[in-house]
């Protein structure tokens, strides 16, 4: 069976199959059990090819959408987790909050998949000040698979702590504080005035018209922010470019890369210290620096007036490239 196991990881790479699809037929295969006699031999690698091709087809599959609507008077907080699936949550003017859920069972069959949607429970609750969305289901087994996914509208003014493992998280003018964490996924924050945490460990995170304090973390992927008034900016990466603009503000701001450039734009009156170095690349500033150390590789001195804001940029395998917020 190792040409098989072989041949379903291949199509995974090459993107014929998903990795949803993968993890299907890898349970089918491991399922599959070697009849003794030469005609039930035949016919059980018959059974098991229909699995197969039924598999690469998509499998059977079983969906179900819900939705609430909740009082957001007084509402604080918004939590939100799932394991498999995306989550989404925008802001609205209407004092109200809606939730809006896909659960979606794949299986080798849709008696399968429907049996076990049975047991996938999604609870929206709101206790005091604060909403709780989540979902609760035993372990599938082989051959399902769950993926639930949240579509949210609420208040502006709220918290935010959103969390999934498999999935894209997106975020849309919400003003309190945002914490959000994807083991696999894009983060993308459009607007906002709060604290913010970013967490992903493969995907690329964006941020558009965001302000305050941000942080921003990602082991495989790229980041790319382009804020109004920063307070201050932590962005690092792995393996991808970072790439950031600041229209306003005095804010200290660290960016770090092993592998891949370094664009950031900054405000014309900016004062402050850079530090910057590479280990592979160049590293270069539009910006007037009162030199204390200078190489192809770093920069370091005084921006504009001086004081303690700090701009530290590194890469290991990159340039770096400092300009004039326009």
């Amino acid at each position: 069976m190792s040409k098989e196991r072989t041949k379903i990881l291949e199509r995974l790479s090459e993107g014929k199959i998903t990795a949803q699809e993968a993890n299907l037929l890898l349970a089918a295969l491991d399922e599959k059990q070697a009849p003794q006699d030469k005609e039930a031999k035949s016919q059980g690698l018959e059974n098991w090819l229909d699995r197969i091709v039924s598999l690469f087809s998509g499998g059977a599959k079983f969906s179900e959408q819900l939705d609430w609507t909740l009082d957001g008077a007084g509402l604080s907080s918004i939590k939100a987790q799932t394991s498999n699936g995306s989550i989404s949550l925008h802001a609205s003017d209407q004092d109200q909050v809606t939730v809006r859920a896909w659960k979606v069972i794949r299986a080798l069959t849709e008696a399968k998949a429907q049996e076990f949607a049975g047991q996938v429970q999604i609870h929206v609750e709101r206790n005091e000040s604060e909403i709780n969305i989540y979902k609760e289901h035993p372990r599938p087994p082989l051959g399902v698979s769950v993926s639930v996914r949240y579509e949210i509208s609420s208040p502006r003014a709220v918290e935010a702590h959103l969390r999934t493992s498999n999935g894209a998280i997106c975020i849309r003018e919400i003003d309190g504080a945002i914490e959000a964490g994807t083991s696999n996924g894009a983060i993308e924050l459009q607007g906002g005035r709060g604290n913010v945490k970013l967490r992903t460990s493969n995907g690329a995170i964006q941020i558009r018209d965001a302000a305050g304090h941000i942080r921003a973390d990602t082991s495989n992927g790229k980041i790319r922010a382009a804020v109004g008034r920063l307070e201050e900016g932590i962005f690092s990466t792995s393996n991808g470019s970072i790439k950031i603009s600041v229209r306003e503000g005095n804010p200290p701001v660290t960016a770090k890369t092993s592998n891949g450039s370094i664009n950031i734009a900054l405000p014309a009156d900016l004062s402050g210290q850079l530090d910057a170095k590479t280990t592979n690349g160049r590293v270069r500033s539009e910006l007037p620096v009162s030199v204390t150390k200078s190489a192809k590789n770093c920069l370091a001195g005084q921006i504009g007036g001086g004081g303690e804001t700090t701009i530290k940029l590194r890469t290991l395998n990159g340039s770096i490239h400092l300009t004039r917020q326009g």
